[in-house]
C-alpha cells in the first residue's frame, strides 16, 4: 500500500505488540544522514539539531523489549569519523558563534551516539543467532548475494535483510496479524 493512501501510519507502540522482534536498521537510529546536499554552517547547524532520533532511541528502547539490530548496525554507528571538539576549537580561525554552536552540536551527537551504542551492547539488544539459526543465517547469506548486487545493498543493509529472514523462518513470522 502507497504510503499517501494510508489512513493512519503506525506507532512504534502499535508494531511492537504486533511483532515478536523488531529489527532497526541505522538510518532509524541516526535519521537522515549527515551533509546530503548541505553547504552553509547554518544548514549543517539545523541539520544536526533536528537529528532527535538517537534521544528518542535511547530514551524509549527500555519499553520496547522485543527492538533489536545487528552486529553490523552497531558496527556503522561506530563508524564515524572521531570529531575532537578542543583540538578543532584551538586550530579554528573562526570564532563565529554559530560556528561554535556547530561544533558543539557535533560533539553532543557523537556522544549520544556513544551511549545508544553502550547501551545496545550493556542491554543485549544485539541479536545473537543460535547454532541452526547460524547455519541458516550463512545459507541465506551465500543463496541469495545476487539481491545484495541487483539492489545495490550497502553496508549493513543485505546482514540485515538476511537476519530478518532467518528471525522470520525461525522465531515466527513478520507478517501483520488479523486484528
Amino acid at each position: 500500500m502507497d504510503i499517501k493512501t494510508r489512513d493512519k501510519l503506525e506507532s512504534l507502540e502499535d508494531i511492537a505488540l504486533d511483532y515478536a522482534y523488531i529489527l532497526i536498521d541505522n538510518c532509524a537510529f541516526q535519521g537522515i544522514p549527515v551533509y546530503l546536499g548541505v553547504k552553509s554552517i547554518k544548514e549543517r547547524l539545523r541539520h544536526y539539531q533536528i537529528q532527535k532520533s538517537l534521544e528518542f532511541w535511547k530514551k524509549n528502547l527500555k519499553y520496547y523489549r522485543n527492538c533489536y539490530t545487528i552486529q553490523e548496525v552497531t558496527e556503522e554507528l561506530k563508524d564515524v569519523k572521531p570529531y575532537h571538539y578542543k583540538e578543532t576549537i584551538k586550530k579554528s580561525n573562526s570564532k563565529k558563534p554559530v560556528l561554535l554552536e556547530l561544533r558543539r552540536t557535533i560533539r553532543d551527537v557523537n556522544k549520544k551516539r556513544n551511549h545508544l551504542i553502550e547501551y545496545l551492547e550493556d542491554e543485549k539488544r544485539i541479536l545473537e543467532f543460535d547454532k541452526e539459526e547460524q547455519i541458516l543465517y550463512e545459507e541465506f547469506y551465500k543463496k541469495y548475494r545476487e539481491v545484495e548486487t541487483h539492489y545495490n545493498l550497502h553496508g549493513a543493509d543485505y546482514p540485515l535483510m538476511i537476519s530478518e529472514i532467518v528471525v522470520a523462518r525461525t522465531r515466527g513470522s513478520s507478517d501483520k496479524p488479523e486484528k
